[in-house]
């Protein structure tokens, strides 16, 4: 599918989904509204004074209403890392940002694994699609990923982790992420199965597909102007 319809669908699926649960504010999904939606023009918002505090900092998208949780203010530096890293093409330092991301958050799958795990399978997915297109990392650098987890996570989301680096999810997961590659509008009807994963499990997997894919068009729309006459 054309890129401008799977940027479209991101769009729906994100808008959809930071009003799909009451919990949505305390992951990372509110985050990827925060950059443009063709990741071009990511920037790093200062939260020190937020973080040091132990104060929420207020969420520029809700209108002053809302607050983007202490996890995603330790998340929005890390995530910034991740799109520079994924734009220079830097598998160190993609490797340093995503073992920065395990853990980060509560419960027995925390957002940041929950996030790595959705952009580990859109990016292995992406891969099988175009085996001569771009990618984010390289499989043998997320299988590292996932064996780096072991003491920075729980063994819940180590296991999660595990299959994640070997392309393999939840059926609904999985659906979700080549639903979006595809920009198959049917995927909008999963929006509430996610919600109903955790606290903000599924809504969390949702954010780092939609990363993923941003980010995959961007390069994908890289290769093709080196490419051409």
């Amino acid at each position: 599918p054309a890129a401008p319809a799977i940027r479209k669908l991101c769009a729906r699926v994100v808008a959809e989904g930071v009003n799909a649960g009451p919990r949505v504010q305390e992951g990372l999904l509110p985050l990827v509204r925060l950059f443009d939606a063709d990741a071009k023009n990511w920037s790093c918002p200062d939260t020190r004074s937020q973080s040091e505090s132990g104060l929420a900092g207020e969420n520029p998208l809700s209108g002053g209403a809302g607050a983007l949780s202490p996890a995603a203010i330790r998340a929005l530096p890390v995530l910034c890392r991740l799109s520079a890293a994924v734009r220079e093409q830097r598998q160190d330092r993609l490797l340093g940002a995503a073992r920065d991301m395990l853990g980060l958050g509560p419960g027995l799958t925390p957002s940041g694994d929950d996030f790595l795990t959705g952009l580990m399978l859109t990016d292995l997915a992406w891969r099988r699609r175009f085996p001569s297109g771009p990618a984010l990392g390289e499989r043998e650098m997320w299988r590292r990923l996932a064996e780096k987890a072991a003491g920075l996570t729980g063994t819940i989301s180590c296991q999660q982790l595990r299959l994640a680096a070997g392309g393999a999810s939840n059926e609904v997961f999985e659906r979700v992420c080549w639903g979006l590659s595809r920009a198959d509008e049917r995927v909008l009807s999963d929006i509430p199965a996610l919600a109903r994963f955790g606290a903000t499990s599924g809504l969390d997997y949702l954010a780092g597909v939609v990363f993923a894919l941003r980010h995959l068009l961007i390069l994908s729309d890289e290769m093709a102007l080196t490419h051409s006459p």
